[in-house]
């Protein structure tokens, strides 16, 4: 991978576990996420005067698709905080990415596994689970395996499953559409699908959210654009493979914002169940 785009993917994950963080101590969840698409949205509405161009027909086709897959990310996103904790969620939903954009790649583009693949997809597996262990003691051994048949472990997966579709279609995307225009496009159509089913079915957490953290939505808003934006600048510089893989590093911080800053308690074995899955994704990089 070019030095340039490893330091934007640093520089994307950072931002990334910033706003997991802010959105995490939000109140309504779905809703605090759909504004924060809104205000990316708007901001990012004048440089269509700049990087505006025709979009094929092709390009609308994706940016469509990708939008959806967007919109139901950020529904399972906001359930999945709801009723977990950082330093557990993020780490699976974030974690779990290039093991199903691996799975996608051998399925539909003809790509094969090599050994060190196969590994890395063995530690991320293994990485979940340990996320899920109360302690390293042979008595707690199985206890994960009662987390994941928990409705908010299968929403973290689906979660990132949806990320990994996302990130393939983005991929095609960025050589149709300009990233900027393309990013900008994305934010409009997901603040316009979710707009009646915020503005319906959830108003009253819509006014509760404005008036309880406005700023905080400015602040994510900015940093959904600027994390965003960088991803898909690297995607014109790398295979998808590796940007999954190196915008793995998120779930490191993640897991320490989680266990360090909201005292979410088990620091270590989740510090060292997100070190794993971070192990599990250099392989699969390398693999690509």
């Amino acid at each position: 991978m070019p030095l340039t785009a490893l330091l934007i993917l640093l520089a994307s994950a950072v931002l990334h576990s910033i706003w997991n963080l802010l959105v995490k101590r939000s109140f309504d969840k779905q809703v605090f996420l759909w504004l924060a698409v809104v205000v990316s949205a708007v901001m990012l509405l004048p440089t269509l005067i700049w990087f505006g161009q025709s979009i094929s027909t092709t390009g609308w086709l994706i940016l469509i698709g990708s939008a959806v897959l967007e919109v139901i990310y950020y529904l399972l996103l906001g359930a999945a905080y709801q009723g977990g904790d950082l330093s557990l969620v993020y780490p699976v939903t974030r974690g779990s990415v290039p093991l199903f954009v691996t799975i996608l790649a051998v399925l539909f583009l003809g790509e094969s596994i090599t050994l060190i693949g196969v590994i890395g997809i063995a530690l991320t597996i293994a990485g979940i689970y340990v996320l899920h262990l109360r302690s390293l003691h042979k008595r707690d051994i199985l206890m994960p395996l009662r987390a994941f048949a928990g409705r908010n472990f299968h929403i973290s997966l689906l979660t990132a499953i949806s990320t990994a579709l996302y990130t393939v279609v983005d991929k095609v995307g960025v050589t149709y559409v300009n990233p900027t225009a393309y990013i900008t496009w994305l934010f409009l159509l997901c603040g316009v699908m979710l707009a009646p089913f915020m503005l319906i079915r959830r108003k009253p957490q819509v006014i509760t959210e404005l008036k309880a953290n406005p700023g905080t939505i400015l602040i994510v808003g900015v940093l959904f654009a600027a994390s965003y934006w960088l991803v898909l600048l690297a995607s014109t510089l790398s295979k998808v493979s590796y940007l999954s893989s190196v915008r793995g590093i998120s779930i490191v911080f993640g897991a320490i914002i989680g266990a360090v800053v909201l005292r979410e308690g088990l620091g270590r074995i989740k510090l060292l169940g997100a070190a794993v899955i971070f192990a599990g994704m250099i392989c699969i990089g390398l693999a690509g």
